[in-house]
């Protein structure tokens, strides 16, 4: 006679006999706090001093993945393992089934939530060690400015009367400073920006901002009062390409199409001194706006912690910070801000 396979549910309902729940125990409580030391060790590593890195940023994405499992089998223990895997007999008494069920239900959930206050302290440390290291960089810049009447417009200006090469953050996965003058002129306006799509491969070079996917190429309008005054483009690729420009793919397409028609459309359309409106009309509601910070410089280090994660650090003269800036929540960390994104 052929054995009826049992559903989840149905074998969640049967229980286990107690040689077979105790190896899932086992198993149980030995992989979660597994799942939880990696998470931790995936997201603490390349934070940790050392070497330059960059593709260490992959390892926190690995660790996210931990903490997303970690999270499922939370959620797995509160829906299939109520009876604590194990068939209620006569001689059961209510409150141990009741401590191994809080106990399945509580290694998981406590097990992530360790090893994630763990790392947020940690990360906290690591970046307030970091404001301290970029003092002397901080330094340099503002000296540069009182000594020249105007910042520095590249980090390579201070080489070799300040630094015998550009200093870079000693963090493995961030080994970089990315440093940006704003122009004053633009103090009061207003960038309204459409994502491009994918830059096609190339590496990124000359970036100014950083609205939206870094990995894409935006065109930005600049408003000054109500209209257009000046129409840019950033993270360009070398060939963008030459289609036709379509109005109802541009506005239908999901921007895979946009970059092949920039050239077509910039040169058929003139949009200095229009409105919004006019704007709107032809393209369609933009992506994003956003206005430069009321300062004449920044530096920042791009610091994701994981995938689809855009997290940063940056310092501005007068260390005086919003509460929200680059589409996420503010927090001070000594002299400098980080952006939970």
């Amino acid at each position: 006679m052929e054995r009826k396979r049992l559903t989840p549910i149905e074998a969640r309902d049967q229980g286990l006999d107690k040689k077979t729940a105790k190896k899932v125990w086992t198993v149980w409580f030995v992989l979660c706090p597994v799942l939880a030391t990696g998470y931790a060790f995936c997201q603490l590593y390349p934070i940790s001093l050392g070497p330059a890195s960059p593709g260490l940023t992959t390892l926190l994405t690995v660790g996210m993945l931990f903490a997303v499992l970690l999270f499922v089998f939370g959620l797995f223990s509160l829906y299939m393992l109520p009876g604590t895997f194990i068939r209620p007999g006569r001689e059961e008494r209510q409150n141990p089934m009741l401590l191994r069920t809080t106990a399945e239900f509580a290694v998981p959930f406590g097990c992530l939530l360790l090893a994630a206050s763990s790392v947020s302290h940690l990360r906290h440390k690591t970046f307030a060690a970091l404001a301290e290291r970029a003092k002397p960089l901080v330094r340099a810049i503002e000296y540069y400015e009182r000594q020249n009447g105007h910042p520095p417009d590249s980090l390579q200006n201070l080489v070799p009367d300040h630094f015998p090469s550009i200093p870079g953050t000693g963090i493995r996965a961030y080994p970089d400073y990315e440093y940006q003058v704003f122009d004053q002129d633009y103090a009061n306006a207003r960038f309204v920006w459409y994502d491009l799509g994918l830059r096609g491969g190339e590496k990124l070079q000359g970036k100014k901002y950083n609205a939206g996917d870094l990995d894409h190429a935006i065109l930005i309008f600049v408003f000054k009062g109500e209209t257009v005054a000046e129409v840019q483009t950033d993270r360009m690729p070398s060939d963008p390409g030459d289609f036709r420009f379509d109005r109802t793919a541009w506005r239908m397409d999901n921007i895979s199409k946009r970059l092949l028609m920039l050239r077509d459309l910039l040169a058929s359309t003139e949009f200095v001194g229009k409105t919004m409106r006019t704007v709107e009309g032809v393209l369609g509601k933009p992506d994003g706006e956003f206005s430069l910070p009321p300062c004449p410089w920044e530096l920042r280090v791009q610091c994701p912690a994981g995938v689809l994660n855009w997290d940063l650090f940056f310092y501005r003269p007068g260390r005086d910070y919003p509460e929200n800036a680059y589409g996420g929540s503010v927090t001070r960390i000594g002299d400098w801000a980080y952006v939970h994104e």
